[in-house]
């Protein structure tokens, strides 16, 4: 998924040139909460880098059969607050019609939004613990909906459209998330579904809590799916999907989870890291506009990327074993192991795809791939440069939680 960054590199080096300090600076103390302002800044993310930790979010979307009729959701933030500070900024850029309550610590608190954000007031809020409830109506900038089905899309910067978060990469939380969708959808998200009950032509899904994510990856995806399962060597996988064509889906599926499991061996192998997630599954969506993107537990694709046609030619087989790699590469880097901020986006663009592009018992030819490391062509399945092709036998190199 690399449409959005393009903005990111046209900005060259002045972008590049606050990789250093960064990293200096985030660590530090900042001693002033920083302006109001629209956007969230680096400024503010190196802040409440310093002074938010331990955040989880409790998320609940009630999704009508009608498109055209507002979503109601209501959410729990937990935090830790290192110091007393000001008012706190949640980012939510939206109208401030939608914020409908706001309780701090068990007390009913004023809804004071400014500048795309709300601001939780400095006397509500203590030193170590917080609890934040809110009932709103979620934006709908980043809930792509369709008559039949829906799905968040919400990289670099855009969970903050959808409901109120702290939307920074290294503020990375667990999500408990609850759907009360039409009897007739499913819903697939990060987490494993937990519990799932049945009342009035409804159906609410509860999922169990998330390992840490930052806040583009959360995602869900609901909506009148066929779903498919499949046991591909240790891991359980899942697959939604809308396409209709029954010679097609026959034609594909072998191919679309045989990929998916050569991707997860071979990556689990290089990196000395099993799997990082609690499950893996995919979702084939009808004109998504790029050709995959990679949450974890629920990678989109777009359908046609997945389910090609009749006889296809062999590059267009060659696109599709990339994109599934590329994209199950980032469930180490850039899931697991996440930016800081968003001038060190090359840690997950650029790592995972230096990988070589074939992966164990590939049914391709090695000498029809190319090599992300030195651009040539395989030479013997192996890279001109084999030293940097070889597992890693040590495992990641982690720095906490980031590269």
């Amino acid at each position: 998924m690399t449409r959005w960054l393009a903005i990111l590199f046209l900005l060259g080096p002045a972008v590049f040139g606050l990789c250093a300090c960064s990293r200096t600076i985030v660590d530090r103390p900042v001693s002033s909460a920083p302006v109001v302002e629209e956007g969230v800044s680096h400024s503010l993310a190196r802040w409440r880098a310093v002074h938010v930790s331990r955040v989880e979010y409790d998320l609940s979307f009630s999704i009508p059969v009608r498109m055209d009729e507002p979503i109601p959701a209501t959410q729990i933030v937990r935090f830790v607050l290192e110091a007393e500070v000001d008012d706190l900024q949640l980012d939510f850029r939206e109208q401030a019609s939608k914020l409908e309550s706001l309780t701090i610590n068990g007390e009913k608190a004023p809804i004071l939004h400014e500048s795309e954000h709300l601001l939780l007031p400095a006397s509500f809020l203590r030193r170590g613990e917080n609890t934040v409830e809110i009932a709103y109506r979620a934006g709908e900038s980043s809930l792509n909906r369709n008559p039949d089905f829906l799905y968040t899309l919400l990289v670099p910067d855009r969970a903050r459209t959808l409901f109120p978060v702290f939307d920074q990469p290294d503020l990375k939380a667990r999500y408990r998330l609850k759907l009360d969708i039409p009897e007739h959808w499913t819903a697939l998200s990060n987490a494993p579904l937990g519990k799932r009950t049945g009342y009035e032509g409804r159906t609410l899904l509860q999922f169990e809590q998330t390992e840490p994510l930052p806040s583009y990856l959360f995602s869900f995806v609901a909506g009148d799916f066929q779903t498919v399962t499949r046991q591909v060597g240790t891991h359980e996988m899942t697959l939604l999907h809308r396409e209709t064509d029954a010679a097609k889906i026959a034609r594909n599926l072998d191919a679309i989870f045989d990929l998916h499991g050569q991707a997860l061996e071979w990556m689990e192998e290089y990196a000395a890291t099993p799997y990082p997630f609690a499950k893996h599954a995919f979702v084939a969506i009808p004109a998504f506009p790029y050709g995959g993107m990679e949450h974890p537990g629920a990678i989109l694709y777009r359908t046609d990327s997945l389910f090609l046609d009749e006889n296809p030619p062999q590059p267009e087989l060659l696109d599709r074993a990339n994109l599934i790699a590329h994209e199950t590469a980032h469930m180490w880097f850039g899931n697991l192991v996440t930016m800081r901020w968003f001038d060190d986006v090359w840690t997950k663009e650029d790592r995972q795809s230096k990988f070589p592009r074939d992966r164990p018992r590939s049914r391709f030819s090695a000498s029809l791939l190319s090599c992300g490391l030195c651009g040539r062509p395989f030479r013997g399945g192996q890279c001109h440069s084999p030293a940097l092709a070889q597992p890693r036998r040590g495992g990641l190199s982690l720095r906490g939680d980031h590269l």
